[in-house]
């Protein structure tokens, strides 16, 4: 979740990080003990940055990365919480899944809202709304030369990444998801006359090495069941 949260801060904060660079590089009356300051280190670090900062692509990605990881701040808060219920906090990462699926879908509308924002976010620093420069080669290969910037973007940049974010979620999470799931098996409220130890057996073989004795498990659901029929 932290690290949501920064690439949030990042995005909010963009201009007042190139106003840093340009101070470090070129001085400020403002800031005037500062101006002697920096080393040649210093000032060569701050131009690598304003070069990266000042890019439109760097900061419809910027965008692009923020708005898309949003959908997974919720599941990351439950499943980092103290009294994190992993159940649920998979169900919420099913439910991420979902709301990045329909984004896809929707591509021309999401690509639009992460168009108006990096245009926003560009215009508080003049930088051009412009795609980058591609070789003749690529503009072949793509037709990337005969697309508006914010179709190119949508090709090269959101596309890609939404693709890349949901089948990552969907690797990391599907299978765990149904192994966690039957963990609710051994809750009291559900625990019926019926319940057997292979209803569990999938979160056993997924926890085993955090069990201090895996072997006497079956014997402790029995007792337990017994307990709470």
């Amino acid at each position: 979740m932290e690290n949501i949260d920064g690439w949030e801060r990042f995005t909010q904060y963009h201009p007042f990080l190139i106003e840093l660079c340009e101070v470090v590089l070129y001085g400020n009356s403002e800031f005037s003990s500062f101006n002697d300051s920096w080393s040649v280190e210093d000032k060569k670090n701050a131009l690598a940055h304003l070069k990266a900062l000042e890019s439109f692509e760097f900061v419809y990605s910027l965008v692009t990365l923020f708005r898309s990881l949003s959908y997974m701040k919720e599941a990351a808060v439950k499943l980092q919480g103290k009294s994190q219920d992993l159940v649920s906090g998979m169900g919420k990462i099913e439910q991420c899944s979902k709301e990045l699926e329909r984004e896809r879908e929707d591509i021309d509308n999401f690509s639009e809202q992460l168009f108006r924002h990096a245009s926003r976010l560009a215009q508080q620093s003049d930088i051009p709304i412009i795609k980058p420069r591609t070789n003749q080669q690529q503009q072949h290969r793509s037709n990337s030369s005969n697309a508006s910037v914010e179709e190119y973007f949508k090709i090269f940049v959101a596309i890609p990444f939404l693709d890349h974010l949901i089948n990552d979620v969907n690797l990391r999470f599907s299978k765990h998801s149904k192994e966690v799931a039957t963990l609710q098996g051994i809750l009291p409220i559900n625990i019926t006359s019926s319940t057997t130890f292979s209803d569990i057996e999938p979160a056993i073989h997924l926890y085993s090495d955090d069990l201090p004795n895996a072997a006497i498990l079956d014997e402790e659901l029995h007792r337990g069941k017994t307990r709470w029929l």
